[in-house]
């Protein structure tokens, strides 16, 4: 491309590159092959890499760019970022072709076959820019040491299994940020949870008719950073306007109808656990006397639900169909059909609790993420996180209370909870990068702890209190969604930064 989207151009060309190679979460191999080879021809003296490896632990990479002239003794400082990305609206959208966005300001965005898709800059620029790092001649004199993580996106397995012996840096710069102005230093800690329920289903006779219900096109985002901004939960939505209509749930004045539900869910390339749900589906069957009134009614109640979401659900969309075909399972009993509706509707979304010392930062929270309807099990996946391990505990065990509730089992492994980073506020690595943004940003520059998981919370597990750490990036808005995009002019001002924090860290640590 002899026009570059943003400079600067090593950086854009290893982007490039990279968005061209399939890297959803678990299938980074061609991402870790095109490191590697890079790293050989950069002459990078210590690679640690195992092509064939498949636990998360040992696919990750390890390179050292030694340093020379004054700094060849002196400690290494790590770069860190993950090979994966969220792949919306399914995994099989490589290669991504990047393009300029047709919007006010510099925007890049990606698409597959003519149609949207998420960008993956989210953490390919920060793959991008610690190779850049290291073939820049300006840091050429000192020691650095990259870190490229896996799997970071799902379950974070590749940091959760880093081998506490294998970094030899204990200044440690994550470049998995999303705001170019701020500095993080500290990130909210979490937990899955799965719901199970047991299905039973009862065929219905004659005089009863297949309704298709969809709702589409919200604007999801990044299940911790974007979970206060109001934007609505489509499985939460489509239960919550069923029940409504359910005769044995609720009465309303706008009519209720004897329901037999069939099978609620997302599509299944929306089906990402860090995601806040963008479309749900339901079918159900009614009475055919009352199937005319049933979708006029239940068409005024979601328009009634879309009014209270504006502005932030504007695009939202959604439809009732008739449908001659049977489904592939018959209706759930009354019962089961409606436990299902009733336990959608119980399973908390959303923010829980703010932080009591920063409070326009989220603590607690939980996204209602996933929910597959099978033949005879409804499963249901939640992401949680929180700042406060008392608080996910307390988070956990009321999962386990709603399950017991309507008689489905709770499925949490408390091994597989990710940590928190703590912030520490005397870190010398902190100072150095404030110092920094305050001399390139003025007041816009700020330090903050983020309500998402990032991977510095298992190195700081690992490595103890002597490991300092910091998270910086360019501006990258609605990651994981198919308006991913990144600004184009924050990527120089961030390298910028960069290089800045290192040349203070090696040649003025006092800056």
């Amino acid at each position: 491309m002899s026009d570059p989207l943003f400079e600067p151009r090593p950086i854009h060309d290893h982007f490039l590159a990279i968005a061209r190679l399939p890297h959803a979460s678990g299938g980074e191999d061609p991402v870790r092959r095109y490191v590697v080879d890079e790293a050989r021809r950069l002459g990078v003296e210590e690679i640690h890499y195992e092509a064939a490896a498949s636990a998360p632990g040992r696919r990750n990479i390890v390179l050292r760019r030694r340093g020379r002239g004054p700094f060849a003794e002196a400690p290494w400082v790590t770069l860190q970022a993950h090979l994966d990305m969220v792949t919306i609206p399914r995994d099989d959208i490589f290669p991504l072709q990047l393009h300029r966005l047709d919007r006010p300001g510099a925007w890049v965005g990606a698409r597959h076959a003519g149609q949207p898709t998420s960008l993956g800059a989210d953490n390919g620029i920060g793959v991008a820019t610690a190779l850049a790092a290291l073939a820049d001649p300006a840091l050429a004199d000192y020691p650095l040491e990259c870190l490229f993580t896996v799997q970071e996106e799902t379950n974070l397995a590749g940091a959760r299994e880093l081998p506490a012996d294998l970094l030899h840096g204990r200044r440690f710069i994550n470049l998995d940020s999303e705001v170019l102005e701020e500095i993080t230093y500290g990130s909210a800690g979490g937990a899955p949870a799965e719901y199970r329920l047991p299905l039973r289903r009862a065929a219905v006779g004659a005089g009863w008719v297949r309704r298709d219900i969809a709702i589409e096109q919200l604007r999801g985002g990044h299940s911790g950073i974007d979970i206060n901004k109001g934007r609505a939960n489509a499985v939460k939505l489509l239960a919550r306007a069923l029940a409504r209509l359910d005769r044995r749930l609720t009465a309303t004045e706008g009519g209720s109808y004897d329901l037999r539900l069939v099978a609620i869910g997302q599509p299944p390339e929306h089906n990402k656990d860090n995601a806040i749900p963008v479309a749900a589906h339901a079918t159900v069957y009614v009475r055919e006397a009352q199937a005319e009134a049933f979708a006029d009614d239940l068409l005024r109640l979601l328009a009634a639900l879309r009014e209270t979401l504006q502005p932030v659900e504007a695009a939202m969309t959604f439809q009732v169909e008739g449908n001659l075909e049977a489904p592939p399972y018959p209706p759930l009993t009354e019962e089961d059909g409606d436990a299902v509706l009733g336990l959608l509707g119980a399973i908390p979304h959303g923010v829980l609790r703010m932080i009591p010392a920063l409070p326009d930062t989220v603590e607690t929270s939980t996204n209602l993420a996933v929910t597959r309807t099978a033949e005879a099990q409804l499963t249901v996946r939640c992401s949680n996180r929180s700042s406060n391990r008392e608080n996910l505990d307390g988070l956990l065990a009321e999962h386990e209370l709603i399950a017991r509730r309507f008689g489905a089992e709770a499925l949490i492994d408390r091994t597989a909870a990710y940590p928190a980073w703590q912030p520490v506020e005397g870190s010398p690595l902190l100072a150095v990068a404030r110092a920094v943004y305050r001399r390139h940003y003025g007041e816009r520059h700020a330090a903050r702890v983020i309500h998402a998981g990032l991977e510095c919370g298992y190195v700081v597990e690992k490595y103890g209190a002597e490991m300092e750490c910091i998270s910086i990036g360019p501006t990258i808005v609605e990651p994981h969604t198919i308006r991913e995009r990144l600004d184009a002019a924050s990527v120089a001002p961030f390298y910028a930064a960069l290089c800045e924090i290192l040349r203070g860290l090696f040649v003025n640590p006092e800056a």
